[in-house]
């Protein structure tokens, strides 16, 4: 009898014992989950190509609209920086056009390719971080843009610097620092032959000889809008490229 009692408290000894490491087991644990730094629940995903990408397709859009606008304005992307224009309209056609002079009262206003080069760079700088969408990304990031453009007469070359660091916590991404376009276009070759233009109407009284304006699939049109004033028409016949400005001349 006695032998069973014995027995039966080694069982209950041996039960208190499971439990007891048990409940330790347990408790080790979640005193592991409590101390545990709490993580975000939100895996944050950053695809650095994809803005690289985004900045090369911006450029590669964005470069043949500038020359259009550029040769539809007379030279100007934004003809608001323009301080000499006109407004004229084409007999029996019922729209009507603004345009940049090229002379105005017998004083030569083109911009030339350096002014083209300006208005390009400046228009990429500000238009490219909008273009890419860097600010709503939710992500602290810094970097400056350096735009460098070339108008060459039958190319147009931009080279982009703009190195973009991002930061989220510890991470830090970084895109390549270098972008670049070299868009085929007449866009120079056309500013130049306006020049001619000019200086030769400003050296002969008005008059210009075509035989040495001549250039290769270019051709030029005249439209008189009044006796001292004409538009110029430079069309590139291969690309439909034209470049149009106003030449006006000092009333006498």
């Amino acid at each position: 009898m006695e032998f069973k009692k014995r027995g039966q408290l080694s069982l209950f000894v041996l039960a208190g014992i499971v439990i007891i490491i048990a409940l330790s087991i347990l408790f080790y644990f979640s005193t592991l989950n409590v101390n545990k730094p709490k993580m975000d629940t939100v895996v944050f995903s950053f695809d650095i190509k994809e803005i690289e990408d985004r900045i090369d397709s911006c450029l590669k859009e964005m470069m043949p609209k500038i020359a259009d606008l550029m040769a539809s304005n007379g030279g100007f992307i934004d003809l608001k920086n323009a301080p000499f224009k006109m407004e004229f309209s084409f007999i029996k056609d019922e729209w009507r056009k603004t345009v940049a002079y090229g002379l105005f009262e017998d004083k030569i206003v083109l911009i030339g390719n350096n002014g083209l080069e300006y208005q390009i760079e400046n228009y990429l700088e500000e238009r490219i971080p909008l273009c890419a969408e860097v600010n709503k990304l939710g992500i602290d990031y810094e970097g400056e843009i350096n735009v460098i453009a070339k108008v060459i007469p039958n190319n147009i070359n931009v080279n982009v610097v703009y190195p973009l660091i991002f930061k989220k916590g510890d991470l830090t991404w970084k895109t390549r620092d270098r972008y670049s376009s070299n868009l085929k276009s007449k866009l120079g070759l056309m500013m130049d032959l306006a020049q001619k233009i000019v200086e030769q109407q400003n050296r002969n009284n008005g008059f210009i000889l075509f035989s040495d304006l001549a250039v290769r699939g270019i051709k030029i049109s005249m439209n008189p809008v009044d006796k001292d004033t004409t538009v110029f028409l430079l069309n590139d016949e291969s690309s439909g490229l034209t470049f149009m400005f106003g030449s006006g001349r000092r009333n006498e």
